[in-house]
């Protein structure tokens, strides 16, 4: 997870054995004064001194060991068994209460969902536990009439920012020609160019990352071009405000559920923690959150359906027996309304089954295709005009498309909620690939 422990760590570990360490010459429980330690070399076979006139053994009683519960004890309550002064002591005390609390609090202040959104990781004793995977990468190889084998990759990214200026989304042809590829979305922020490996480990590792660097890309664009978001009309200029779409897989096992509400603007999110009081800014790092009115990340209802997808694996596997993967995505239909799903197969053989949908939810795929022209600079431009189809439940739909977008649309009023205000996953999408 990192390549380096930094200097954390071993401060703490130092620390905590200075607060332990005896200061002052005080005596025992027995009013006897302590020698100094004992040593194994001091000692013979008989367990007799070899040199007595450099040592000397007082009969301490066998109370002056203890294990940590007992020196804790002692330290508690005052004894002179602990060897330290009142102001140790009580420091010692507060020392431990800080260890035991800070590390307690993450299944507290995550509600169960650390592993998913690792909310209190930092500072815990869960240490590469939990490995997250953001993309679907699959490879297929093929014989040609010739003889010779050919292989072809697809690359499927749940890990999307998207940099929009009044709304309107900003092609990487504009500021990153170079990062075009067919496999990732003209329209989202590139990641591989810009972070080195250390960066995407964090990346995935802390998802709050990710808006650190949503926001420090818009600062920097901003910087080196002011007016590359501006309003004509009003005559006003600002950075390219970002949203997300983001699905993490926990250990390479179960779906991939929805991390982040695409509704937040990244940006601004990062702008009012950067700008709040010394206050709120420990409260918010030790409670692990964002700032108020702007928390991204879903965590209440996360891997819902983690514990039912080997029956839902299993099922399909005898359904299409000539499927050679199957994969899951989790989601939500308040936030699939609010932004649809983009995935780009690039013609591989891919099909998607809704699986779960509520009876309010009505889902549509829009695909798109290239045209025969199509050069990696103008991506987006050569795509086709989309070609929609509603997707019912149990029912394939074929995906083998330059570009898939999975829409959902809230029939009944009183079930359009805010992304945020949901409390779990509602739709379940099977992604099953045929070759």
């Amino acid at each position: 997870m990192s390549q380096r422990i930094g200097y954390c760590f071993p401060l703490c570990c130092l620390s905590g054995s200075l607060v332990f360490y005896p200061i002052g010459s005080g005596d025992n429980e027995s009013g006897k004064p302590y020698d100094p330690a004992k040593k194994d070399d001091d000692y013979d076979g008989g367990n007799k001194l070899q040199d007595t006139s450099q040592v000397r053994i007082a009969n301490t009683s066998s109370s002056d060991e203890a294990n940590l519960l007992g020196w804790i004890y002692r330290y508690g309550s005052g004894s002179k068994a602990a060897r330290a002064s009142p102001y140790q002591r009580w420091f010692a005390l507060l020392w431990l209460s800080i260890q035991l609390a800070v590390p307690l609090r993450m299944p507290i202040i995550s509600r169960g969902s650390f592993p998913f959104t690792a909310i209190g990781y930092r500072f815990s004793w869960t240490m590469m536990l939990h490995s997250h995977g953001h993309d679907i990468v699959h490879t297929t190889k093929h014989t040609l009439p010739n003889g010779t084998m050919e292989s072809k990759t697809s690359v499927l990214s749940f890990l999307q920012l998207y940099p929009v200026c009044f709304q309107i989304p900003i092609l990487r042809s504009q500021y990153a020609p170079h990062t075009m590829s067919p496999f990732y979305d003209p329209r989202t922020l590139p990641l591989f160019p810009l972070l080195n490996q250390r960066q995407m480990a964090l990346l995935h590792a802390f998802p709050r990352y990710i808006t650190r660097y949503a926001a420090g890309w818009s600062q920097v664009m901003y910087n080196h071009h002011p007016t590359s978001c501006s309003n004509n009309a009003e005559g006003l200029t600002h950075p390219l405000d970002v949203y997300t779409v983001v699905y993490t897989q926990l250990n390479n096992k179960g779906p991939f559920c929805r991390l982040f509400d695409p509704t937040v603007n990244l940006r601004e999110a990062d702008a009012v923690r950067r700008t709040q009081s010394a206050t709120e800014t420990a409260k918010n790092v030790l409670l692990d959150r964002a700032p108020r009115g702007f928390e991204y990340l879903l965590s209440v209802g996360i891997g819902t359906f983690n514990h039912n997808i080997t029956t839902y694996r299993d099922a399909l596997r005898s359904k299409y027996p000539d499927a050679v993967r199957i994969e899951f995505i989790a989601d939500r239909a308040p936030c699939l309304a609010a932004r649809p799903l983009a995935l780009w197969p690039f013609q591989f053989p891919l099909a998607i089954v809704p699986l779960v949908v509520p009876r309010h939810v009505r889902l549509a795929m829009a695909a798109r295709d290239y045209g025969p022209d199509m050069q990696p600079k103008y991506q987006w431009e050569a795509l086709r005009k989309p070609q929609f189809q509603e997707m019912k439940m149990d029912v394939p739909v074929n995906a083998k498309h330059s570009m898939v977008e999975i829409a959902a649309a809230i029939q009944e009023e009183k079930y359009s909620i805010p992304c945020n205000a949901t409390v779990e996953e509602d739709l379940l999408l099977a992604l099953i690939f045929m070759g």
